[in-house]
C-alpha cells in the first residue's frame, strides 16, 4: 500500500546540530501565498533523521524558501543541502537562494527526489542549511516545506484491540462561530464531515459560551464554572487545578486522560494543565501547529493507550484568524486575485488585521491613550508585565515575551532592572487614569518593533486590497477543519470504537470578522464571539434522540455535568453548571433561561436571552475599556440570530435585561471596583 512518511512528525526524535535551541523548529510558512507546514531551519545546522526504511517506488518530496518577511532584508544566499547515507553517503539535492538579489528565489521551489535505488534499506537522511564562510546569517530564515517519504510499504499488522471501552472524544476549534458551520445553516462553508456528525448526534441551536477569552472559556468548560469562579481573567493565567474538573472526575472513574493540543501557548506556558490530564501530546509546531499534524500525533499516541476507558481532548486551531490553509483548500472561495484594484473592497480594514494579541489591544487602544487617558485593559497587561519583569511572576502576557525576546531594543537600551522599574512607574499612573507622553511615546516604539513579527504571519495579506479575500480564506480554514474530522472519525471506525464513543465537537469561543473599528478579532463579548457550535454524539448503545436539533441555551459549563451524566456518573460536586442529558436524550429544547458570561479582566458582561444578548462595561468601573472603544458604547445590544447591533427599538426588553444581569453581578459579588 502506499505510505507516507512526514518528517515533520519525526523532528522530535531527530538528531540537531546547531548553535541554538531557537535555529530548528516547525512552523507554518507562508510564501507568495503558499502555506506550508515546514521544518524552519536556520543556518548554519544540520538534522539528521535515522532508521528510516525505504519501500518500492520512493520518492521525497519537499519544497525550500525563505521566509518572504526576510526577502529584502536577508544578508547573504542560504545554501540548501539534502544528503542520504546507507552503506555510503550521496548528496541527492542543492540549492542557493538569495531572495533579495533573485526575484526567482522569492517563494517555495518545490522538488522531488527519486529514491528508488534505496529500496529496502534503512537510511539516514540529513538535512542541512549554510550560508558562505564567515558570512552574516541575518535575516537566513530557512525553511523546507512539509518533508515526505511516500512510499509502496507492505501493510503493517493490524492490531486487533477490540476494547467496549466508552470513550470521550471532546473535539475544539478556537474562533468559530456557530454559524459558520453547514449544519449551523451557512449558505456558504461545506463542512460535510461536521454535518453528518450532527446527523448521527444532536445539535445544540443555542449553546453559549461563558467567556469570550480562550482558556477562560476552556476553563469554565472543564469545570463548569463562569470565569468568575474559577479566577481564570486573563490570556496567560494558569488553571485553576484546585477546582473539580472534567478530566479529574473521570480518572476517579478509571479514565486515562489526554490532550492533545495544536497551540504552544495552549500546551505549554505555564497553564498547568499537565496537573490536570495524565498526558500532553507535544505541540510540535512554534506557536501554532497544523490540525493534521496533530491528529496524526494523536492517533499515534491513542495506539498506544492503555487497557481503560480514554477522554481524549483534540484541540485544533487552523480556523483561529489570521490564517490560511493549505492548497487546495485556501482558493475553495476565492479565486480571484486579491490584489487587483478592480476588486478593491474595503482595503482600510485589511491593515487593520493584527495577529499580536498585545500590539492589537494596544493599537487600538491608543488613540484614547494619546489623550492622556487610561484604557482599563492595558493597566492589566503592562501590570504583569511590570511583574515579570521584575521576576514576581511566571504567568506572561504576551507582551511580556515579546519584550524579552527583543531585548534592550524594547527596554529603551535600559538594564531589565531599570526598565522594569521605569515602566512600573508609568503604569501606576496608568492607573490613576493619565497615560504619560513618555509612555505612549514607548508604546508607539514597541509597536513598530513588533511589526516584522506581525507582517510574518501576515505576509499572505501582502498587496491584497480586497477585504473578501481574507473573509474567503476564513471560510476556506473551517472546510480544512472539517477534513481533519474526516480523517479523525475514519481512524475511529477504522479501530472499531467509533460506535461505541462520546464524541463532542464545540468551540471556546467565536470571532468577530467585520468591524470598522478592529475586524478578526474576539476580545468583546458579542453574538459572533459567544454563540458557538455544539454537537453531542453519544455512544449507539445509549437510546437517545439521533439527529435532533435542541433550542433552549445550553451553556458551555453544562457540558461537565451532562458528560457525567451521560456516562452514567454522580454529580461532581459544587459546580454552577446543570446537566442537559435528559433533553438530549429525549429530544427536547431546554426550557427558557438566562446565560451570563464574562469580558477580558471581568471589565464587561454580557446576559444572553434570545433574540436578544445584552453587553455591559462594569458599572463601577470609572475608566476606558476595550470594550467601548470597540463597541462604541458601554452597552450594546445584540440580535442573537443576525449578530447584529440593534438599536433602542426595544427598551422593555433591554430594561428587564439590565435588571437580570444586575441581579446576577450582585450574586456573583462582582459589581464592586
Amino acid at each position: 500500500m502506499i505510505s507516507t512518511e512526514y518528517l515533520v512528525d519525526l523532528l522530535a526524535t531527530a538528531s540537531i546540530e546547531a548553535p541554538g535551541d531557537n535555529y530548528v523548529d516547525v512552523e507554518r510558512m507562508i510564501l507568495a501565498r503558499e502555506v506550508e507546514t515546514a521544518i524552519f531551519q536556520h543556518p548554519p545546522s544540520l538534522i539528521t533523521f535515522s532508521g528510516l526504511k525505504i519501500g518500492k517506488q520512493a520518492k521525497l518530496h519537499f519544497a525550500c524558501g525563505i521566509k518572504e518577511v526576510a526577502w529584502p532584508l536577508i544578508k547573504n544566499e542560504v545554501r540548501f543541502a539534502i544528503r542520504v547515507e546507507s552503506s555510503t553517503e550521496e548528496t541527492l539535492f542543492e540549492a542557493k537562494l538569495h531572495p533579495r538579489k533573485r526575484s526567482s528565489d522569492c517563494g517555495w521551489h518545490k522538488q522531488e527526489l527519486d529514491l528508488r535505488r534505496f529500496e529496502g534499506q534503512f537510511v539516514r537522511i540529513i538535512l542541512q542549511t549554510a550560508v558562505p564562510w564567515r558570512r552574516s546569517t541575518e535575516y537566513a530564515w530557512a525553511g523546507w516545506a512539509n518533508p515526505r517519504i511516500v512510499h509502496q510499504c507492505g501493510a503493517a499488522p493490524i492490531i486487533a484491540r477490540k476494547d467496549r471501552y466508552p470513550h470521550i472524544f471532546l473535539l475544539t476549534a478556537d474562533a468559530l462561530p456557530a454559524r459558520y458551520l453547514g449544519c449551523y445553516r451557512s449558505p456558504r462553508v461545506q463542512t460535510p464531515h461536521l454535518d453528518s456528525l450532527a446527523a448521527e448526534g444532536i445539535l445544540l441551536e443555542q449553546a453559549w459560551s461563558q467567556s469570550c477569552m480562550t482558556l477562560g472559556s476552556y476553563a469554565s468548560l472543564l469545570t463548569g464554572l463562569h470565569p468568575h469562579e474559577h479566577g481564570v481573567s486573563r490570556e496567560w493565567q494558569a488553571f485553576p487545578v484546585s477546582k473539580i474538573n472534567l478530566p479529574k472526575a473521570l480518572k476517579q472513574h478509571g479514565y486515562h486522560t489526554l490532550f492533545a493540543p495544536s497551540s504552544r501557548e495552549l500546551s505549554g506556558r505555564n497553564n498547568d494543565l499537565d496537573r490536570v490530564f495524565d498526558e500532553i501530546v507535544p505541540t510540535y509546531s512554534n506557536p501554532i501547529q497544523d490540525g493534521s499534524v496533530t491528529t496524526r500525533q494523536f492517533m499515534r499516541w491513542f495506539a498506544q493507550r492503555p487497557d481503560r476507558p480514554c477522554f481524549n481532548w483534540i484541540h485544533y486551531f487552523d480556523v483561529h484568524p489570521p490564517s490560511m490553509p493549505p492548497a487546495p483548500w485556501n482558493s475553495i472561495y476565492y479565486a480571484d486575485d486579491p490584489t487587483s484594484h478592480q476588486r478593491e473592497y474595503l482595503p482600510q480594514d485589511i491593515s487593520k488585521v493584527r495577529c499580536v494579541e498585545s500590539a492589537l489591544i494596544l493599537r487600538v487602544s491608543m488613540p484614547t491613550l494619546e489623550r492622556g487617558q487610561s484604557v482599563a485593559e492595558v493597566v492589566d497587561v503592562l501590570e504583569d508585565t511590570v511583574a515579570v519583569l521584575k521576576g514576581q511572576s511566571d504567568l506572561k502576557p504576551d507582551l511580556a515575551e515579546h519584550i524579552l525576546n527583543l531585548g534592550a531594543r524594547a527596554m529603551q537600551n535600559q538594564s531589565r532592572v531599570n526598565f522594569a522599574q521605569w515602566l512600573a512607574e508609568q503604569t501606576q499612573k496608568l492607573a490613576a487614569g493619565h497615560a504619560s507622553s513618555e509612555l505612549v511615546h514607548w508604546l508607539k516604539d514597541l509597536i513598530k518593533l513588533l511589526g516584522k513579527t506581525e507582517a510574518d504571519i501576515t505576509s499572505w495579506l501582502r498587496d491584497v486590497v480586497d477585504f473578501r479575500y481574507p473573509l474567503a480564506i476564513y471560510d476556506s480554514t473551517i472546510t480544512y477543519l472539517d477534513s481533519h474530522i474526516e480523517t479523525l472519525i475514519s481512524y475511529l471506525k477504522e479501530q472499531g470504537i467509533y460506535d461505541q464513543s462520546l464524541i463532542v465537537f464545540t468551540a471556546p469561543h467565536g470571532e468577530i470578522l467585520a468591524n470598522p473599528t478592529l475586524p478578526y478579532h474576539h476580545f468583546v463579548l458579542s453574538a459572533e464571539t459567544l454563540h458557538v457550535p455544539l454537537i453531542v454524539k453519544p455512544p449507539q448503545q445509549i437510546k437517545y434522540a439521533r439527529g435532533a436539533r435542541l433550542n433552549g441555551v445550553f451553556d458551555l459549563i453544562d457540558l461537565f455535568p451532562t458528560i457525567m451524566d451521560l456516562q452514567g456518573f454522580e454529580d461532581s460536586g459544587n459546580i454552577t453548571g446543570v446537566s442537559r442529558w435528559n433533553q438530549l436524550r429525549n429530544g427536547e429544547d431546554i426550557p427558557p433561561r438566562d446565560s451570563f458570561a464574562s469580558g477580558l479582566h471581568q471589565l464587561s458582561h454580557s446576559i444572553c436571552r434570545p433574540p436578544n444578548l445584552l453587553v455591559q462595561k462594569r458599572p463601577s468601573l470609572q475608566t476606558n475599556t476595550f470594550h467601548a472603544i470597540v463597541g462604541g458604547a458601554n452597552e450594546m445590544l445584540y440580535d442573537t440570530v443576525s449578530g447584529e447591533v440593534l438599536g433602542n427599538g426595544v427598551p422593555n426588553a433591554v430594561e428587564s435585561l439590565r435588571r437580570s444581569l444586575d441581579e446576577w453581578r450582585n450574586r456573583a459579588g462582582i459589581s464592586g471596583p
